[in-house]
């Protein structure tokens, strides 16, 4: 399940993979420079939502 995450992620340019050619392989996925700007816009969303949310309003979970 994570591995199909990771390359979504990947596919949608979020994250890049880099690999490590060593005796234990290793792998990591840091964020991308698209993903850190869309960080910035979903900031702008949650503050916007805590202000015009009422406290204590529970918002439904959408499946």
């Amino acid at each position: 399940m994570l591995r199909n995450q990771l390359k979504k992620s990947k596919a949608d340019s979020l994250i890049h993979r880099e690999e490590y050619p060593q005796v234990l392989p290793k792998e990591e996925y840091p964020l991308s420079e698209l993903c850190y700007s869309l960080m910035l816009v979903m900031d702008v969303l949650c503050l916007c939502g805590h202000e015009y949310i009422p406290d204590g309003v529970k918002l439904k979970k959408r499946l």
